[in-house]
């Protein structure tokens, strides 16, 4: 497969800068603290430091969970009200409340293995780690498989079940008025197999949700792409497959990461540039040799080659410049890093048409045939 290469459209632009918010912003120190608080959680379940007589260990290992979880909702909070999403919150919030429960459950196994027998410790930590690769999975054909209402009610039973099988280690039922006896057993029990189904369950759905993505036979064609990106009506970054060598749903997605993060002209686009940038995508026909003196501004793109250097640019860039067909030819030859001439001398030009999609408008340019 052709590498995806860099499209200039005249002069190379300025290098920007990747000046964003701090990484080690508020939100992502909320969730650092829920990661160290999983050593203290194990910590106080195992220990006997803590006395159990009059349930302090029980007591603390509760409350501390509950703290734990809900620095969960606070921090996503906190960094969508305050513009504060970084790469490392995505990476650590996900980890860390996947460290929480597996952490929580696999130290309940040792501490009330009467409620939480070991295989139910690996369904559970295992529907996690299933639920990571399927979402890994569809992170790679191009889609996003968004927190369902399932899941959320899986949070909130998670941690309904945890604590309950805590405090059930010390009090497995208690009197609360005369001779009325609350069995906090059998909620945590009840709390558990809620728990497993709900495990189970929401894996399905999620798996369901993978498996049933099907590119429709459009997307599935074989065809060149380019993607621009504008910040402030300048480029920013564009990268394309001149060829057809890859279905174009993935050829999207492969050309907007690259533009993105992997033109060498331009530093990783940041999440602040991101908001602002402006997106043109260019759905390349096959390539057909033409004439130098066929050439149509505004109908044509080019791409010229000789030897082992090439260039492209698309059928806008002309009109954008206000070139005419020979400066078209020349620039295009300067983009191969050939003598400006070249196209008189032997040089191989290929023309193709485009189908462009920009935020705001919807062009259509095509080659008659």
């Amino acid at each position: 497969m052709l590498p995806p290469f860099p499209l200039e459209h005249n002069l190379i632009s300025p290098f920007c800068g990747t000046d964003g918010p701090s990484q080690v912003n508020l939100p992502n120190s909320i969730t650092l603290v829920r990661i160290l608080s999983i050593p203290v959680l194990i910590w106080v379940l195992s220990s006997a430091r803590f006395p159990t007589v009059n349930g302090e260990k029980e007591l603390l290992a509760a409350a501390l969970f509950i703290i734990a979880s809900i620095t969960d909702g606070i921090d996503g909070y906190i960094a969508r009200r305050r513009g504060e999403i970084t790469t490392m919150g995505i990476l650590l919030d996900p980890l860390a409340d996947k460290l929480l429960i597996a952490a929580a459950f696999i130290t309940l196994v040792q501490f009330n293995p009467r409620m939480v027998p070991a295989w139910i410790a690996v369904v559970i930590i295992g529907r996690e780690f299933l639920v990571s690769g399927l979402r890994s999975i569809a992170a790679s054909e191009g889609f996003t498989i968004e927190a369902s209402d399932l899941g959320k009610v899986k949070m909130v039973v998670q941690i309904v079940s945890v604590v309950a099988v805590i405090l059930d280690h010390r009090w497995p039922q208690f009197t609360v008025y005369r001779s009325y006896v609350f069995s906090l057993d059998w909620i945590a029990r009840f709390a558990i197999w809620f728990m497993v189904a709900l495990s189970l369950v929401s894996a399905g759905v999620e798996a369901r949700e993978v498996f049933a993505f099907a590119a429709s036979e459009h997307l599935s064609q074989l065809r060149g792409v380019f993607t621009t990106l504008y910040l402030d009506k300048k480029l920013r970054g564009c990268v394309g497959y001149p060829a057809a060598v890859t279905p174009l749903y993935r050829a999207v997605i492969e050309t907007a990461r690259g533009a993105a993060f992997d033109d060498p002209r331009f530093a990783p686009l940041t999440l602040t540039e991101a908001m602002q940038t402006q997106i043109s995508l260019s759905v390349l026909s096959a390539l057909v040799p033409i004439a130098a003196e066929d050439v149509e501004i505004g109908r044509h793109g080019l791409l010229i080659s000789e030897g082992s250097r090439r260039g492209l640019l698309l059928p806008q860039v002309p009109v954008e410049h206000g070139w005419d067909r020979i400066t078209f030819l020349e620039q295009t030859c300067r983009k191969a890093g050939l003598p400006v001439t070249a196209w008189l001398h032997g040089a191989k030009i290929e023309a193709f048409s485009a189908e462009v999609f920009a935020d705001g408008d919807i062009a259509e340019i095509r080659m008659q045939k």
